[in-house]
């Protein structure tokens, strides 16, 4: 299912379908799903069957360039909060992930200074337009930013305070 951002895998598609389409009729099935779209687009579609690419006992071609159109529509974020939120935490000493604590300066020294990531709170996709305030955003690393925005096996996501326990658990 497409929802919340996300860019539809081609094995979505392939999995809804009981028979076996070429890649070109994949394109033209998800180029389909969408209304009011200039028709003359359709014709920059690349062709992407699968006798266009070489394949070997050793490994698999990479590196063709190669230009993909795509039409996604999402729900934007204000770049301003976020950096609001890293100046205060760097003001406050408290440049490092609240859930497991890593802080990228200290394991990258250069490289890594000032740098980490905020997570919102309250998801995108609950409710419309919203002020956003810095309370509502979470200083965290990478890894776990990712695993807030990946579902559990009841197809919920993780909260800040589940994540920490489950941090804790596993190094206690």
């Amino acid at each position: 299912k497409c929802n919340r951002g996300q860019v539809c895998n081609i094995k979505t598609i392939e999995r809804r379908s009981e028979t076996d389409f070429t890649i070109l009729q994949k394109q033209n099935f998800v180029w389909n799903l969408f209304e009011n779209i200039d028709p003359t687009l359709i014709n920059n579609l690349p062709n992407l069957s699968i006798e266009s690419f070489e394949i070997d006992e050793e490994g698999f071609e990479e590196g063709r360039e190669r230009t993909i159109l795509r039409i996604h529509k999402f729900k934007e974020r204000n770049p301003e909060i976020i950096s609001k939120a890293k100046q205060k935490a760097i003001t406050e000493n408290k440049l490092f992930c609240e859930i497991c604590l890593f802080n990228f300066e200290k394991q990258y020294p250069d490289l890594g200074k000032g740098f980490i990531e905020c997570h919102h709170k309250q998801h995108i996709s609950n409710g419309g337009i919203r002020k956003t305030k810095i309370e509502d955003l979470a200083i965290v690393c990478s890894n776990c930013h990712r695993m807030l925005h990946r579902k559990d096996k009841n197809g919920s996501y993780l909260e800040i305070d589940e994540m920490k326990k489950l941090i804790n658990k596993k190094i206690n």
